[in-house]
């Protein structure tokens, strides 16, 4: 069966595609339609002629920015669909799993994914299947153009980890502690949908654009800042960003403050 189009290659996030050729009847229309979504499809037409096979593939599940396995009997019981599955799970991509057919995974890999989200297909109709696609993929930044109509417009708050600035490597625990303690007491707002820890520390360490990290976590305000400890006092600087469809407004805050240690 002739292919849909080719594969995305550009630089934006994309949605990695993992499914069994044998199901190229089901699957290419799933992944038409996702593409006329809105999503940046890659999908294993992207394997130039003559590459190494796993050396490619292996590079397209890591820069992916969600894993989409679409379950069949073929393509759960197909080795190389499972290799796929384990290297996402091992590179802690999110994953969703879309049930075209009945099929179980079995084994570690369901405990391993067992969180995850599934979608039964075949036990929804059309109009809810592709509600709750869109909710699972909807918020991974795995999109092209102008297309944000699913962003969170209630109040809501990702707050990342800070990074250490001091020359120390053992304050990292610092200023992860600082930002545990903006998450809490954030939490104790009742009008404000704040992110959990979990979520905000996935994206420990990586340099990502800050629209994209707010769009996956489905917020409005993304906080990210950094910290230095320095004999009794503490210095940092906050930058507030608030997402507003794809436009992005900032207000950084610097601060000096004394380090108090409670005493019992």
């Amino acid at each position: 069966m002739e292919r849909p189009f080719s594969a995305y290659a550009g630089d934006e996030p994309y949605l990695f595609v993992s499914y069994s050729r044998a199901d190229a009847e089901i699957v290419f229309p799933e992944l038409s339609w996702l593409r006329n979504q809105g999503c940046n499809v890659w999908y294993d037409d992207g394997i130039r002629a003559g590459a190494e096979w796993p050396e490619e593939l292996a590079a397209a599940i890591k820069g992916a920015d969600r894993f989409l396995l679409l379950a069949t009997p073929n393509s759960v019981g197909s080795r190389n669909c499972r290799d796929e599955l384990r290297l996402a799970i091992d590179l802690n991509i999110p994953i969703v799993v879309a049930h075209l057919e009945p099929a179980e995974i079995t084994g570690g890999l369901q405990l391993q994914i067992g969180s995850n989200q599934a979608i039964l297909k075949y036990e929804l109709s059309a109009s809810s299947y592709k509600k709750k696609i869109l909710a699972a993929l909807g918020a991974g930044g795995s999109t092209h153009g102008e297309t944000d109509t699913q962003f969170n417009s209630s109040p809501s708050i990702a707050i990342l980890p800070f990074v250490n600035m001091s020359d120390d490597p053992e304050q990292e625990y610092f200023s992860d502690g600082m930002t545990e303690e903006i998450i809490n007491g954030l939490v104790k707002s009742s009008n404000l949908k704040v992110i959990a820890r979990t979520s905000s520390f996935q994206f420990k360490g990586q340099n990502r654009d800050i629209r994209d990290i707010g769009r996956r976590l489905n917020v409005n305000h993304v906080l990210e800042g950094s910290v230095r400890k320095s004999a009794n006092r503490i210095y940092g600087q906050e930058l507030a960003t608030r997402q507003q469809t794809l436009s992005r407004t900032m207000k950084m805050v610097a601060f000096e403050a004394p380090l108090v240690t409670k005493t019992e």
